[in-house]
């Protein structure tokens, strides 16, 4: 049975090569010292540890119902499902008075994995542990060849994790505020691999200098989300347990081209096609996703209605494509296909609901003369839970921009009239066009792609 061991020591935190979140990596709660909170999880229970924390008594939530009232500091909950998420609440009270609160986030274990041995995101795992002010984030079982990865945090670098088990610590934060944390790491391909790459190449005329083979590689991004807790009020009272009204969830995937104009013209392909030149959507990330400017856009809603059960809801949405003819000089619009772009699948439970959407959407104008178009590819699959805990795997293009981002939904909505409260989007996903730019569109799928996996809480 496996362990997750979730401690921070001073030795740890040295052997790591990392770059300054904050200038004290070992800042202490108002109450609760992050550095001396121990949790552990096998596949049945979850047991915590708050070091040398004092109070009368601590009330434990679990999933947002009261669990229990204790007065040691371990805690223990037993008779957990295997794989299964839970949210755990801890409050530290003297008498009717709340003194700190800490939300923990975690997985029970489903299985034992060969950390070793990982070479993809289907084992992939974080644990976050927050306040209103500080988070510390456990990233485990992303693939890389070297063991070394990018930290980020809201798409900015933050430096780099060494080891199979990672975790950042990060102070001054804002309350009530969404992070987005990730970690991203890297494996080169294997010789089958390359084969393939290079005959994706030459099936498709194209210069077999175009790309150096030896230099690609698979990249996998693990990222949990959080929103920070409410800054407490001097000598408050704490109400019920911490609740959230809203029934469900909304995820938003946009595609986009920044560039107001760009020239797409591939060596092989350029002297066969009548157009090079296209209007792009001219715009960069919102964080908002306000925009109207984009290639294509997704729409896929879960919602947990009072009558009880649950529903997947999905629409989809393009711009048109204008281009430059090479010989007349005269712009030409035309509108993709959408055909390839679908809910693959999904199930309504009474607690969780799944999905899976499928996008394959190319340029109108650049199928010619039996050369298809390179199309902008992404596939995710997700669960979404009643309890707020939502988790999605996927794998998309590495060109042109791929934006997704959620938002709770305030209320049970049957059709999609109407206005979601976009202040409280927040992101999931932003990545930009790659080194290789429009080129890695012609990459063949896995290979010339990269894996993503996101975990959060929506409510």
């Amino acid at each position: 049975m496996k362990k997750i061991r979730i401690i921070i020591t001073i030795l740890l935190v040295s052997s790591l090569s990392f770059g300054v979140l904050n200038s004290d990596l070992f800042a202490s709660f108002n109450e609760f010292k992050i550095k001396d909170v121990d949790v552990e999880t096998t596949t049945d229970s979850v047991s915590i540890s708050l070091g040398n924390h004092v109070a009368e008594q601590y009330v434990i939530s679990l999933d947002g119902k009261k669990y229990s009232t204790v007065k040691e500091e371990s805690i223990n909950i037993p008779d957990l499902q295997a794989g299964h998420p839970y949210e755990i609440i801890i409050e530290a009270k003297e008498g009717e008075r709340v003194t700190d609160k800490m939300v923990i986030q975690t997985l029970t274990d489903s299985q034992e994995t060969q950390i070793d041995t990982v070479t993809n995101l289907d084992d992939g795992m974080t644990t976050a542990i927050f306040t209103e002010s500080e988070a510390k984030i456990y990233f485990e079982n992303v693939p890389d060849d070297d063991k070394v990865y990018k930290v980020k945090r809201d798409n900015e670098e933050l430096g780099t994790l060494r080891g199979n088990k990672n975790f950042i610590i990060d102070t001054d934060l804002k309350p009530e505020t969404s992070y987005r944390y990730s970690l991203v790491g890297k494996m080169k391909l294997n010789e089958k691999e390359k084969e393939k790459v290079k005959q994706k190449i030459k099936e498709k005329n194209l210069s077999p200098n175009l790309v150096d083979v030896e230099e690609l590689d698979k990249e996998y991004e693990l990222t949990r989300t959080i929103k920070t807790l409410k800054e407490a009020k001097e000598n408050s009272v704490h109400a019920e347990s911490w609740s959230d009204p809203s029934p469900g969830a909304e995820f938003i995937y946009s595609t986009f081209i920044p560039m107001d104009v760009f020239t797409f013209a591939p060596p092989g392909v350029e002297k066969i096609t009548d157009y090079h030149r296209f209007h792009g959507d001219g715009r960069g990330f919102d964080q908002h996703v306000l925009s109207d400017d984009f290639r294509t856009r997704t729409w896929l809603r879960v919602s947990f209605p009072p009558s009880g059960g649950s529903k997947v809801r999905f629409k989809k949405d393009y711009n048109p494509t204008s281009g430059q003819h090479k010989k007349t000089k005269q712009w030409v619009t035309a509108n993709t296909s959408m055909s390839k772009v679908y809910l693959e699948s999904k199930s309504e439970g009474s607690t969780k609901a799944t999905f899976t959407v499928n996008h394959e959407a190319g340029n109108p104008l650049h199928s010619v003369k039996g050369i298809p178009a390179p199309e902008i590819d992404y596939r995710y699959s997700g669960e979404v839970y009643k309890t707020g805990y939502f988790q999605i795997n996927g794998i998309h293009d590495r060109a042109p921009n791929h934006e997704m981002s959620f938002t709770p939904v305030p209320g049970e909505v049957h059709t999609w009239a109407g206005e979601v409260q976009y202040s409280t989007m927040s992101h999931l996903l932003t990545d930009k066009i790659g080194k290789w730019g429009f080129y890695e569109l012609i990459g063949p799928p896995i290979y010339g792609q990269k894996s993503f996996s996101v975990q959060g809480y929506w409510k």
